[in-house]
């Protein structure tokens, strides 16, 4: 006797042989691309903005920095604004690394 044909469990229900239907994705609404990015100014030690870059590029695809002031240390993160609860916890874990301040965005420029 061969061993290679296919040992089918009788479950009481006929086979048909053809692949079972998997039920349709939920489609969500469709949403429309955001216009603006959003941003979060950021104070940090000169010192730590290479530092920065280096986390941000390995959360893949979440934003990036430009330096308003390197002497200061003043940057600007642009980020997706549908993606702010990720960029604000992106902030948080970082800040375990090195001390970082979210500026608010009228003191920032004015400085």
């Amino acid at each position: 006797m061969s061993t290679a044909h296919n040992h089918k469990i009788e479950t009481g229900v006929p086979d048909s042989g053809a692949p079972e239907k998997k039920s349709p994705r939920k489609r969500r609404p469709r949403r429309e691309p955001p216009t603006w990015s959003a941003r979060l100014y950021l104070r940090i030690a000169p010192a730590n903005m290479a530092l920065a870059r280096f986390l941000l590029e390995a959360d893949d695809n979440l934003g990036y920095l430009s330096t308003l002031d390197r002497a200061t240390g003043l940057l600007v993160f642009i980020h997706s604004p549908d993606q702010s609860r990720e960029a604000r916890a992106f902030i948080e874990d970082a800040r375990t690394l090195m001390p970082i301040e979210i500026v608010d965005t009228g003191s920032a420029l004015n400085q």
